[in-house]
């Protein structure tokens, strides 16, 4: 997050029931998509405005659109927040590999935030 928009923000463990993050082809980083039954861990972060949406819309791209959801946080509690979803017209980009938070953090992250070391996140 402090990587695309400048600043660090609060975030707690959420759950988005009825989606799934499948690996993109030749990338590292995942494509959220509906799919019912399963489950995806993530982080909801808190405080964000306008700007950091506008960052946050441009470095997802094209791929991407942001749509609301509704996310678990934990003890019954379901909250509306905003997320990427992957675009019907690019999911043929997906593997059927499931993206995992995990391997990406120990094995991509650190060339993931170098190849995208030029991404500005001063506003333009």
């Amino acid at each position: 997050m402090y990587a695309v928009t400048g600043r660090r923000y609060d975030g707690r463990p959420a759950r988005l029931p009825d989606h799934a993050r499948y690996l993109v082809q030749g990338a590292t980083y995942p494509g959220l998509i509906p799919s019912v039954g399963s489950t995806v861990e993530g982080v909801l972060y808190s405080g964000l405005g306008n700007r950091a949406f506008r960052l946050l819309d441009r470095f997802e791209g094209e791929h991407y659109r942001r749509s609301s959801v509704a996310v678990d946080v934990g003890n019954g509690v379901v909250i509306e927040a905003d997320t990427f979803i992957f675009k019907d017209d690019y999911q043929h980009l997906l593997t059927d590999e499931l993206w995992d938070s995990g391997t990406f953090e120990s094995a991509h992250l650190t060339a993931f935030l170098d190849e995208y070391s030029g991404f500005t996140w001063i506003d333009s």
